[in-house]
């Protein structure tokens, strides 16, 4: 499921962090260099710090699209087996559709929102700390 998974993001991933390297100015990367730093001290005190806003919106996009992905595990997995691939999307499906029993999966299903909302809050807050540097 893992490697699935960072197959698919692969792509979105590698598009935003391709961005953020773009918006680097060379002219940084130079004063590096006249100053001695080599590739590694380049990468760790130019490219890092300046890719921390770009890192802190991948990261909140992976934990939302990850903790929503209803397609990826419904179609592999189904949720099994013995329940060890099971989220809660996938989860009130099961139970909505399965068994009928709505309450249940409308109430996993409003469980989800909350949590999400609150993992949003905090990048959102990690990320404001981040654009302040």
């Amino acid at each position: 499921m893992v490697l699935v998974n960072v197959w698919s993001g692969l792509p979105f991933f590698g598009i935003n962090f391709l961005a953020g390297l773009v918006t680097i100015p060379q002219e940084l990367y130079e004063a590096a260099t006249v100053d001695g730093a080599g590739s590694l001290v380049r990468f760790r005190r130019v490219t890092l710090p300046l890719l921390r806003p770009v890192l802190a919106t991948v990261l909140l996009f992976s934990v939302v699209m990850t903790s929503s992905d209803f397609a990826t595990i419904f179609v592999l997995t189904k949720g099994g087996p013995q329940n060890t691939t099971q989220i809660l999307s996938t989860l009130a499906y099961k139970l909505g559709l399965a068994t009928g029993d709505l309450g249940n999966a409308a109430a996993i299903s409003l469980y989800l929102f909350p949590v999400l909302a609150v993992s949003t809050y905090v990048q959102v807050r990690l990320m404001r700390r981040v654009w302040q540097w």
